[in-house]
């Protein structure tokens, strides 16, 4: 049963188009909740940064850094967006399921989506949920 849904899961998301594109960190193309922006690598001297414009993911890094650190503030800024809208959904099931404590946190994982500990009231999601719609977090 459980190995049918996730199969479907795939395939939805294979059908939808919102797979993730890889990624070089040039210019190109990103997701943010399920929706693409252009993405714009943008030289500067000064701390690496990640602003989001209307239609573009703007990334401020130094000349000299190498496409690992340039993934590194990428999947900072990601992990952040994720942490804005988690504690929503966390409080609304800590409710509907009567739980007193619940611990969250954000990781990558290349196999998973989330995973849930409840001798341990912990619960660990996928760095990649920031780029699926909200749907996919509930």
């Amino acid at each position: 049963m459980k190995i049918e849904l996730d199969k479907k899961a795939a395939a939805k998301t294979a059908q939808s188009g919102t797979g993730n594109p890889k990624r070089t960190f040039n210019t190109g193309k990103s997701l943010l909740s399920g929706q693409a922006y252009l993405m714009k690598v943008i030289e500067h001297n000064a701390t690496p940064k990640v602003i989001l414009k209307r239609s573009a993911i703007a990334l401020y890094v130094r000349p000299d850094t190498s496409r690992e650190k340039r993934g590194v503030v990428l999947d900072e800024w990601y992990r952040q967006k994720l942490r804005e809208i988690v504690p929503e959904y966390i409080a609304y099931w800590k409710k509907k399921m009567r739980l007193e404590e619940v611990e969250y946190a954000i990781k990558k994982m290349k196999t998973k989506w989330g995973i849930c500990n409840r001798e341990a009231k912990r619960i660990w999601l996928n760095l990649e949920l920031a780029k699926k719609p909200k749907e996919c977090i509930e």
